[in-house]
């Protein structure tokens, strides 16, 4: 087991920092906290515990996390709009569609859109218009009564 580690309110505002930066350049917190030296970034149960005890903590949390869904939005256009490798110039000058680029930038796209809706489903997530006002009457039928009048 590790030594614990020691947490004065300099060593743990700086891990904060570098968690935050990290996820606002689109990592998530636990990548940034799993592959860090743990002088330097507490384990993900202690971040975890100073978020729970600092309400001002958590919405700075939130606000970046937020921030980097903005980010991966914008990975998502990004992507769409480069067609840089998307045709293949022959040496004889044939034009040659590269249909492993486009496949590989769809399933970029798909992957992050599908990420977007489960962590923002407010923002990103797919919108179903729900009528609560219901046309068509069900009719009850009695069917017991009715096999009780053929016997």
């Amino acid at each position: 087991m590790a030594r614990p580690v020691k947490w004065n309110k300099e060593k743990k505002d700086n891990a904060i920092k570098l968690i935050f930066e990290g996820i606002y350049n689109g990592k998530s917190a636990r990548s940034i906290i799993d592959n860090s030296n743990r002088d330097v970034i507490p384990t993900f149960f202690t971040f975890n515990e100073w978020l729970s005890n600092d309400n001002e903590l958590s919405k700075q949390y939130a606000r970046v996390c937020e921030m980097r869904f903005d980010l991966i939005f914008e990975e998502i256009l990004n992507i769409a709009d480069n067609v840089g490798q998307d045709i293949i110039i022959t040496k004889d000058g044939q034009e040659i569609i590269n249909h492993h680029i486009i496949n590989r930038d769809r399933l970029r796209v798909d992957a992050r859109k599908w990420a977007l809706s489960k962590m923002n489903p407010k923002k990103y997530g797919d919108k179903l218009e729900v009528d609560s006002t219901n046309k068509n009457t069900i009719e009850y039928v009695n069917v017991s009564k009715q096999f009780k009048d053929k016997k």
